[in-house]
This record gives C-alpha cells, sequence and structure tokens, in this order.
C-alpha cells in the first residue's frame, strides 16, 4: 500500500507529499524497473484537475515519489454528508472530465478511480491523485490476470486495509473484476459510479465483502429511481451510457460526456455519446468511417442535419458485396445479416450468384478495411450474432450451432444438433441463447459459449407457434419474437425471463427487436422498421411506436426483415421490397416453357394424380390452400380460416384434397376440391410436414417428429381410427414421403447413408427397401405410370426406373434436365414438368447508416 508523509522541498522551497513504495514493490528489481517506467510516463501529464507526480527518488535505499501535495477534503468524505447538489456535481463532474480526458489522450488510464481518490481544494478545484499508478503498483503486468484488489495505490487514513481494497471494488468495471483487460473505457465506468453516487448520494455496489461487492458489480440492476426526480435527462442519458456493462456499449470517449457537463449543448445528443469528440490531433469517427467506406467503393454517401444544434452528421453509405456474391436469405437463411456491438464489423451470409445451387458461406469485413473474409467451414451459414465484446461470431450451419473468432481462424461446434433454429443471443456471463425445433415444437435452449449440455429454457405451448430472433436485455431476461402463426406481422414481441416461466408482452405486430444503447427499440413490421422508446431501468415501453425506414428487404413467405443494428446506433440492412413472383410452369427437356401462375407467395405446388389439377399454398396474412383448374386456369382458395395450411394432396379420387393445417393443434384435414366445408380426420402432438395417399386411397403417408428425428408414419384411412404407425425404425432422418400413383411403392429420402438420398419402400406392411440415388437426392416424384421416380440432384433433374410389383429392382439413375434453379414438382401424361421457382431479388450490395439512432432521436422526438 505505500505510506504518505508531508514534506518540503528544501531545493525550490515547496511543499510536497512523498508516497513511500511498500516493500513488496521495493524489494522486487522487475516491479520496481516498470514502476520506474510508468512513473516517468506519468509525470509527462500536465493538467489542473491532475495531482502532479515531481519525482521518484531515495533514500537510505528506500524508493519513494515526490507529488503535488494537495490539501483539502477528498469526495469520499464530502460524500458522508449526503448527495451533492446537481449544479456542484456537474461542476464537479465536468472537471473531472477533463482530467481523464487530457490523460486518455496521453494514452495513460487511472484504473483506480474512486471518490478517495479525487480531492477537492479550499477553492472548489478538483484534482485526481495517483492516476495511473494501479497499473505501476501491480505484480503481473499481462493485461488479463486477475485483479489484485491490495495494489490501489491510494491510503486513506480512516480506513483498514479490508476497507481499502472493499471500496477499491465497489468502484471497479465490470471487465476489472473478471480479470480481463483494462482500457480507457473502465475509467468511464467508474466516472459513471462516482457521478451516480454524488448525485443520488447512494453507494451504487456495496457489499459486505470483497466478493458481495464485485458480484454487485457484475449482476445487480441498477436502481435508477434513487436518482433525483429533478436530475437533467442529459445526465440521465450520459449515466445509462457510462454504466453499460458491457465494454462495446459503454460511452467510448470522455470528452463526450465534457461537452454533456459543459452546458455548451442544451441537451446530450445521443450520437455524441457513441463517437470520440473532434480535436486538432483526431479525426471525427464519423469522417473516418465515411472516408473508409467510400474508399472501399462506396456507391453513395450523404450527411444529414436533422436540427441546427448541435451538428447531426448521419453517414450513409453502400457496400458492394465482392464480385460474384449474393445475399443468402429466404427459408434457408432467415436471417443473413448481424454487426458487432460497437458497428466496427459485420458479418453475412451470401452465395454465388452464377450457381443456382450454390450454399450460403459467412463473410466478415472490418468497416476500417476494404477486405471481405470468407469463414472457412462455414458452409449452409445462416443466421449469425455477435458476442457482446464483438470477438466472436456465431451462426448456425450444416445443422449445428458454431462459433469462429473475428480475428480469423476455424469454426468450433457449440451444439452438433440445431434443427430450423431462427436466431440466437450472446449473454454478457458467456451463455448463448437459441432456438431449437423439437418433436412437441419449438424450444428455446441456453448454452454455454464453451459448449456442453444445453439446458431448455422454455417449451412453446402450442405446435402452431415459436420462438425466434432472442435479444439480450441482461444475463436474466431477454427479448424475443413469438410468432402466433400465419407470417410475422403478426407476431408478438415479448420480455422474456430466462430463470422462470414468466413472459411479459410488449407489443404486437412485429418481429425482428434491437435496442440502442440511447434507448431505441427498434423491430420490423415487412418492410418498415419501426421505434419506440424503450426504459432499460423499467424494462417497458413508451411513447407510441413510429415507422422509422421503408424499403427493407423481407421475404414473402415469411415476412423475415434483413436488418441489424448496434447499440453505438449503426445500420445495417438490405434496400428492397417483400421478394415477389413465386411462379409455376410447365417446362420439356428441352428447355421450351408455358407460364401457368404466379404471385406473391407460392409454395408446395403438387400435381393431382388426374392431371387436371395443381394444388399449392398461397396468401400472405395466412397461408391457404388453393386450386388452379388446368382446363380454364381458374383459382380457387380452398381454406379461409386465420392459420397455417400446407402440403395440400389430392386424394386418388380426385374428389377431395388432404392437408396439414396449424391452427388450435397439428391436424390433418380434408376439404373437397371444388371448395366446401372441412373436415378434421385426425389431430397429434407432434409437428407434421408432409402427406401422401396411396393409390388405392387406403393409406396415408406422413412425416413428423414423434421423437427428436423426422420419421414416417402410415394412418390406415379405412379403419376409421387414424392411429400412426410410425417407423421408428433408427435414429436418422426419414421425410417427404411419396406414394406411388400404382400400387402401394413409397418414396422417400433418408441420411441413413450419412447423406440425404432417396430410397423407395416396397409397401407398407414391408421393410424391403433400396436407394435409388448414388450422390444425393431430394424432392422425388412419379411418373403417371409409376414406372419412373424423379428427383433432384444438385441442379439437375435425374430419373430412375422402379418395378411396379414383385420384388424391388432400381435402374441407374439417368439425366433428364438441368433445372436452372427450377425445383421440378411434378409430370404430366405428356411429359411436362411441373416447374416452380421463386424469384429471390440478386441482393449485392448492403446499406449502411452510421448514428442512426440520431435520426430515431429527432423522428421520435417531432413526433411526440
Amino acid at each position: 500500500m505505500g505510506e504518505v508523509y508531508r514534506a518540503k522541498d528544501t531545493n525550490l522551497g515547496r511543499e510536497v507529499a512523498l508516497k513511500v513504495l511498500p516493500p513488496d514493490v521495493a524489494g522486487d528489481a522487475e516491479r520496481l524497473s516498470r514502476f520506474r517506467k510508468e512513473a516517468q510516463f506519468l509525470a509527462a501529464l500536465n493538467h489542473p484537475n491532475i495531482a502532479a507526480i515531481h519525482g521518484l527518488d531515495q533514500a537510505n535505499g528506500v524508493p519513494f515519489l515526490v507529488m503535488e501535495l494537495v490539501e483539502g477534503e477528498d469526495l469520499a468524505t464530502r460524500l458522508t454528508q449526503g448527495p451533492i447538489p446537481q449544479d456542484e456535481t456537474q461542476e464537479i463532474a465536468l472537471q473531472l472530465a477533463e482530467a481523464l480526458e487530457a490523460a486518455h489522450e496521453r494514452g495513460i488510464v487511472h484504473r483506480d478511480l474512486k471518490p478517495a481518490n479525487l480531492m477537492l481544494t479550499r477553492d472548489g478545484t478538483l484534482k485526481v491523485l495517483d492516476f495511473g499508478l494501479a497499473k505501476a503498483w501491480s505484480d503481473d503486468s499481462s493485461s488479463g490476470s486477475a485483479p489484485d484488489l491490495s495494489h490501489s495505490p491510494t491510503l486513506a487514513r480512516s480506513m483498514t486495509q479490508a476497507g481499502m481494497i472493499l471500496g477499491t471494488a465497489a468502484y471497479m468495471s465490470p471487465e476489472q473484476a473478471r480479470g480481463k483487460s483494462v482500457d480507457k473505457r473502465s475509467d468511464i465506468w467508474a466516472f459513471g459510479v462516482v457521478l451516480f453516487e454524488m448525485l443520488s448520494g447512494h453507494q451504487l455496489f456495496r457489499g459486505e465483502t470483497v466478493s458481495d461487492t464485485l458480484a454487485a458489480v457484475l449482476r445487480q440492476e441498477i436502481d435508477w429511481s434513487l436518482l433525483p426526480a429533478e436530475t437533467s435527462p442529459s445526465i440521465v442519458r450520459l449515466l445509462r451510457r457510462c454504466l453499460e456493462r458491457q465494454p462495446a456499449n459503454r460511452l467510448r470517449d470522455v470528452g463526450e460526456a465534457r461537452i454533456a457537463l459543459s452546458g455548451s449543448v442544451a441537451e446530450l445528443a445521443p450520437s455524441a455519446i457513441s463517437s470520440p469528440a473532434p480535436s486538432s490531433r483526431r479525426v471525427p469517427v464519423w469522417w473516418w468511417a465515411a472516408a473508409l467506406l467510400l474508399a472501399a467503393g462506396a456507391a453513395s454517401f450523404a450527411t444529414s442535419r436533422l436540427r441546427p444544434d448541435p451538428p447531426r452528421r448521419i453517414v450513409r453509405a453502400s457496400i458492394e458485396l465482392p464480385p460474384g456474391l449474393v445475399l443468402a436469405f429466404g427459408l434457408s437463411s432467415p436471417q443473413s445479416l448481424a454487426i458487432s456491438p460497437d458497428g466496427s464489423t459485420i458479418a453475412f451470409a451470401a452465395m454465388k450468384e452464377s450457381d443456382d445451387t450454390a450454399e450460403a458461406h459467412l463473410y466478415l469485413r472490418r468497416l476500417e478495411s476494404t477486405e471481405f473474409t470468407q469463414v472457412p467451414g462455414s458452409r449452409a451459414a445462416r443466421s449469425p450474432f455477435f458476442s457482446l465484446d464483438g470477438a466472436w461470431v456465431g451462426f448456425f450451419g450444416e445443422g449445428a450451432l458454431k462459433k469462429v473468432p473475428i480475428s480469423g481462424g476455424s469454426p468450433t461446434v457449440v451444439v452438433p444438433d440445431v434443427a430450423n433454429p431462427w436466431g440466437g443471443a450472446w449473454l454478457t456471463d458467456g451463455t448463448i441463447i437459441y432456438t431449437n425445433f423439437l418433436a412437441s415444437g419449438e424450444a428455446l435452449f441456453a448454452v454455454a459459449e464453451g459448449g456442453g449440455t444445453p439446458r431448455l429454457l422454455k417449451r412453446m405451448k402450442k405446435l402452431n407457434e415459436d420462438y425466434s430472433f432472442p435479444y439480450p436485455l441482461n444475463d436474466k431476461e431477454v427479448l424475443i419474437t413469438r410468432w402466433l402463426g400465419g407470417i410475422y406481422h403478426d407476431a408478438r414481441i415479448e420480455r422474456m425471463s430466462l430463470h422462470d416461466d414468466s413472459e411479459t408482452p410488449l407489443l404486437e405486430g412485429g418481429s425482428n427487436t434491437q435496442l440502442t444503447a440511447n434507448g431505441f427499440l427498434v423491430y420490423a413490421r415487412g418492410s418498415e422498421l419501426f421505434a419506440v422508446r424503450f426504459d432499460r431501468g423499467r424494462r417497458t415501453l413508451s411513447g407510441t411506436p413510429s415507422a422509422v425506414l421503408r424499403g427493407v428487404l423481407s421475404d414473402a413467405q415469411y415476412g423475415v426483415p434483413q436488418f441489424a443494428l448496434s447499440p453505438s446506433g449503426t445500420l445495417l440492412y438490405a434496400a428492397g421490397q417483400k421478394t415477389e413472383d413465386s411462379s409455376i410452369s410447365w417446362i420439356d427437356a428441352s428447355g421450351r416453357s408455358e407460364p401457368i401462375a404466379s404471385a406473391p407467395y407460392l409454395e408446395s405446388p403438387r400435381l393431382s394424380a388426374d392431371g387436371r389439377t395443381i394444388l399449392y399454398v398461397g396468401g400472405e396474412a395466412d397461408h391457404d390452400i388453393w386450386s388452379i383448374d388446368l382446363a380454364s386456369r381458374r383459382r380457387l382458395r380452398l381454406t379461409t380460416a386465420k392459420g397455417e395450411d400446407y402440403a395440400p394432396n389430392a386424394s386418388p379420387d380426385g374428389q377431395s384434397v388432404g392437408f396439414i393445417s396449424w391452427r388450435e393443434a397439428s391436424e390433418i384435414r380434408r376439404v373437397p376440391i371444388g371448395g366446401g366445408a372441412e373436415e378434421i380426420l385426425t389431430r397429434l402432438s407432434v409437428n407434421l410436414s408432409n402427406l401422401s395417399f396411396s393409390a388405392d386411397g387406403r393409406w396415408l403417408a406422413l412425416a413428423g417428429r414423434p421423437k427428436e428425428s423426422i420419421d414416417i408414419g402410415f394412418i390406415d384411412l379405412a379403419s376409421g381410427k387414424f392411429d400412426v404407425r410410425w417407423l421408428l425404425g433408427a435414429d436418422y432422418t426419414e421425410e417427404t414421403p411419396v406414394f406411388s400413383p400404382v400400387g402401394d411403392r413409397l418414396a422417400y429420402v433418408s441420411d441413413q447413408s450419412g447423406r440425404r438420398e432417396v430410397w423407395v419402400r416396397a409397401g407398407v406392411d414391408t421393410s424391403e427397401t433400396v436407394v435409388v440415388s448414388r450422390d444425393g437426392g431430394s424432392d422425388a416424384f412419379w411418373s403417371p405410370d409409376g414406372r419412373t421416380l424423379y428427383f433432384a440432384a444438385g441442379g439437375v433433374l435425374m430419373a430412375a426406373s422402379i418395378t411396379t410389383e414383385g420384388p424391388l429392382a432400381v435402374s441407374e439413375p439417368r439425366l433428364v434436365m438441368q433445372t436452372n434453379g427450377a425445383m421440378i414438382r411434378g409430370v404430366a401424361a405428356d411429359g411436362r414438368f411441373l416447374a416452380h421457382r421463386r424469384d429471390l431479388p440478386k441482393i449485392r450490395k448492403l446499406e449502411l447508416v452510421l448514428d442512426w439512432d440520431e435520426e430515431l432521436q429527432a423522428r421520435l422526438t417531432a413526433g411526440n
């Protein structure tokens, strides 16, 4: 700890303070050498609010520091009398901010800022003591070492060593408490703690022991109600930015606190907190970022001044994707964009434009660079998300949850088996929250970032609902999008506890919630973004949501928007409207095409066995079953109830349509092919995905999740009982069953061999099977005579001859034609194929808006 003496410098005739180094420093040559270098560096500080170091000397072998003698009262003593009036607090905080700014400009960090280190002289001048000495006192220079609180250099005469250590712990930043690397943002945290204490008269974090105090620093919710009611809103905003537990979300530069406190602006502007202050030695971050983006080939940028005081610098720029790549989005990648919390790095899923069968990979780019990096081992990447320190990016790919450092390297698997994930969130304690698809429906899980057994947090109560896009509020709660059927226009945004089953609805009709540190909750509804004020302390909304941006790309099938927003206020998005022009047509092997129909949303077309009708799933607000009479081209909507209807399949006699419905439960329904009343055949407690009738109408094959893997089941319609007989033959996946129009041969897809291949089963009551495809296969369908099985394989249509009776015999598959991006769904008696194409826009660039929360501030203020 060391001892402090009052002394007189006889050479210069002045009063000084002598701080004698403790024996553990003086007796350690390495530490003493490091201390000398640090003291020489600190001596260069020359500021009226920093107690100066005059020199380092020794007497009788005892080293000591010669320091400026500061007489007065330390702030810790002053605070024993209660809170300090706001005007006086503002003056003290302003001087402290000026001192910290001067030191930080020279790369010096205090590391032990607290009231006991802040002296108030008789004339009201603040003096900061022991600047930077915490590092010099340390016995381990590594930035990642655990904190040794006994190395606080301050000695208070009235305090025991334990008391001193406790006092130091109360003002440590969360990263200090965890023993992580420390920079100027730790001082900014301590500045906020001291400012809060001056205003409220309450020590923000306290406990009976050092461990209790550190636990409070890491976990305790801040009670904002302790602040006086008359506290300036700009001061409250400043405190909230200083007291962000994640350094990436914290106030970046204490110079902005000086601006806010100096009275030179009437109100603290949100963007002022997110960017370093301009100076003669430093280029403002907005100019720097805009220049870099322009140098990288940005198509355009513009600055906007939304109000005259203070100047507003909203920078817009376009980021061109690497040549030959387009954004991967839609069902295969519901969310394709992410941006790091500090807004410095973007991640996106992209694929080759020239290859319709190409799978997405993950790409990274730091905004200060012009280079894009493809992440190795990121095949089939989707839904990227960053860790809160910005050092890692998580994503889903090849059925697994993975993570990769943005500094480079290959991904590591966190969870090996994740089905149909819709978003992930990284908490401050290293926990990852993600969604997963189970046999009983969607569920929310938590897993340690290093891997391990996932913990089930929440299971959906109904099969026609799910959770998606978790967003961290803190280590106890997340914001979540709760899908209630239909498209995400009708989803509900909720606040969910991670420790119990409580859910608090926040708003209806939105999805993909994200927050800025300045208190704006942003969400999407279709191709529009909306914003509303959000009180992090009370965790409630304030005011009325307002539309703040139109033209954000959103897919027609689910209404998922392609945007990402950093807490620092940087917006990344893909421009566009909903995807359009899903179409079906006839094509032949020579490439000739005849259009049949198109619509903004048209999925799962199927040709009836008699070849007269095409069934499909259509609609946007609700997904319903539609039919097209091929003779008249008349369209007919067969189902109209609110909910999710899909997987239509005509009965062999062509009189009715069976389909799956997610309304109140997972149901199999039937409706007349010409329209009319629906009939519920059965309700099941598992998720279903496909239906197919046998040629004689007796059997109904279906695919579902009775356990963790997708399996094929059969219902004997003739029995009238509608019980499902599941194959349950193995742990592998068996799905998409399709009965032959002749007999009861059944084609399906299975990964039994280690990859997805097309198989054929000889019948319902036999286990005889044979693999048909040789190099991967999917989307199988039969010729009208049942003698040929067609299937897709890597951008081509293949065919194999199948025996219709007796033992199974399959020919070697042959090439039929290139599909050129179309999905072939059936074949007519005249040999023409039913092709389904979903024409997604080719997104070759992304839009970036720096300090977008400035615009939110202006719009919402004007709206109120």
